[in-house]
């Protein structure tokens, strides 16, 4: 069984079902939603083979989100730029899904927004160099080039029970195809894993945050909703098998923000799916 995997079923509501380090988790991305589901077509596979790859050795891609309608024409061929996409990740430590026994979600979101507190030292010209080491070369024959530069960090934006919010604006170029993207970064402990959900948009104003913000803390009210009867994150957990607390705190100030930034990033320059242009077939 693989240590992270993407959609297992969809259930009978509007959620999916997900694998991480074995364990079964569920994640409804909103109305109107639906993960790009690799067995589909073969430009699914490509594309989410292609992310998956990329956010190695950092994170696990678990599952990639887009309006329907707009995953369906994709199939087809179709040329549009998407409104929006968002990407489920698991942050990977030691090539494992990162998780914390007996850790608390406050104690971990305590942690993760005082290393977000200030700018990250995340270099967006080795985000650009990994997306085209890493891009197939049946999409590079096409689009050519995929760049991110110009990040911008805007530090946590909000904080609830359920998760740090923080932002970011990038531009992405994808060929000759260039644009500001903004993105929201949604990070929690599920079950003792590091999990985040980074939620894109075109970057118009001040309003393309307020509306990211406000879908991310739903969707995330609605993750921890789902799985949250599914087991304690501190209960039952043996105290020899807890995570030691300056063990896992020197992960998250050393590592674990700069991986979800990279990851982040990648994310903004898997765009390349709102822009590429796909012959019909």
């Amino acid at each position: 069984m693989p240590l992270a995997a993407f959609l297992i079923s969809p259930t009978l509501a509007d959620e999916y079902v997900l694998s991480v380090g074995g364990e079964q988790i569920a994640f409804d991305p909103g109305d109107g939603y639906c993960p790009l589901d690799p067995d589909k077509n073969q430009i699914n596979k490509v594309l989410f083979d292609w992310q998956r790859k990329a956010q190695r050795p950092h994170n696990e891609l678990l599952a990639y989100f887009a309006p329907c309608d707009a995953l369906d024409r994709l199939g087809k061929g179709a040329i549009e730029q998407l409104p929006s996409w968002s990407l489920l990740l698991a942050a990977l430590r030691d090539g494992r899904p990162a998780r914390f026994r007996g850790v608390s979600r406050p104690q971990f979101l305590g942690e993760m927004a005082k290393a977000m507190a200030g700018d990250l030292d995340v270099d967006d010209f080795d985000v650009s160099k990994r997306l085209n080491e890493t891009l197939p070369d049946d999409l590079a024959g096409e689009i050519g080039k995929v760049g991110v530069s110009g990040m911008k960090q805007l530090g946590v934006l909000h904080r609830d029970e359920a998760a740090i919010y923080s932002g970011l604006l990038a531009d992405v170029s994808v060929g000759e195809e260039k644009s500001t993207v903004a993105a929201v970064i949604s990070t929690t402990l599920m079950n003792g894993y590091a999990v985040t959900y980074n939620n894109y948009r075109e970057f118009k104003d001040q309003s393309t945050f307020e509306s990211l913000i406000d879908e991310a803390k739903e969707s995330m009210r609605k993750f921890i909703e789902l799985n949250e009867p599914r087991g304690s994150l501190v209960a039952n957990v043996p105290a020899s098998t807890r995570e030691q607390a300056p063990s896992w705190m020197d992960w998250v100030a050393e590592n674990a923000v700069s991986g979800i930034l990279i990851g982040v990033l990648i994310g903004a320059g898997f765009g390349l799916f709102a822009w590429f242009k796909r012959r019909p077939s």
